[in-house]
């Protein structure tokens, strides 16, 4: 069985996601994205990638890394883990060194599987696009500053540096900043866009459970999931659902987030 470690499949994502073409780079991505941006974070994404070809649909990636069969039978047992993200990502993969780490069958529908193979990644079973939750302004900025600490750390080395004069430098800097400014303005737009969509529903009241049927609604203080109006209700609720952590959502969503089983 392969030995490689978590910090080898994750740069064999990069690898795989970093690739450029003649439209750019085509994906923003990042290990250990955190669920949320503040200190109530509670889960970590192993490694997370969104599409940025609009002709492509802007999927997201989310991808849990596993080494060892012991860690691949932890998850199997806290299914919760991926629930916190695979509501929020199109496309859900298992990352592997080794194929025979995950036996036949145990693999949760919905699910895709990634293997390293001397040290590049194949895609051995096709992860399912899935409609997604919109992403919240905390995950949305939780995600945005992984993707920013993951290059600054994984920044490949710059061709001809040694040469350069100040003024090659200041201008690559000047360069830096105007870039930053775009993506600022860019977090500054999908932040606004998130909270109008989150206002909008909550002005309409309640919605039904997706689950029992009985009104829920945004969870705004803490910007993340939905929330049965009464406890009583979640108390109900919880007994008709597939598992206790399952997430709650309105019955008019295109489609429910993805159990994993």
């Amino acid at each position: 069985m392969s030995t490689a470690t978590e910090a080898d499949i994750a740069q064999a994502l990069r690898d795989r996601y970093g690739q450029q073409s003649g439209n750019g780079q085509r994906y923003a991505f990042a290990a250990h994205v955190r669920s949320h941006a503040g200190f109530d974070a509670n889960r970590t994404a192993d490694f997370v990638a969104m599409d940025l070809w609009p002709s492509q649909g802007l999927a997201l990636h989310g991808h849990e890394i596993k080494v060892s069969r012991a860690d691949w039978l932890r998850e199997l047992k806290e299914p919760e883990k991926a629930e916190e993200f695979i509501p929020y990502m199109n496309h859900w993969w298992l990352a592997v060194p080794d194929a025979a780490l995950v036996r036949d069958g145990e693999l949760p529908d919905g699910w895709g599987l990634m293997v390293v193979r001397n040290g590049r990644i194949a895609v051995t079973r096709k992860a399912p696009r899935r409609d997604a939750l919109p992403m919240p302004p905390t995950r949305l900025a939780a995600l945005l500053r992984a993707v920013a600490v993951d290059a600054r750390n994984h920044q490949p080395p710059v061709a001809g540096l040694e040469n350069a004069t100040a003024g090659d430098l200041h201008g690559e800097l000047a360069k830096a900043r105007s870039e930053t400014g775009k993506l600022r303005r860019q977090l500054d737009k999908a932040n606004d866009e998130a909270t109008a969509w989150r206002d909008a529903y909550a002005v309409q009241g309640h919605l039904p459970c997706a689950h029992c049927g009985r009104p829920v609604k945004p969870n705004i203080r803490s910007t993340s999931g939905w929330r049965h109006v009464t406890a009583a209700d979640e108390a109900k609720c919880v007994e008709i659902r597939p598992h206790r952590w399952s997430p709650v959502y309105p019955a008019d969503d295109a489609e429910p987030p993805l159990e994993a089983s």
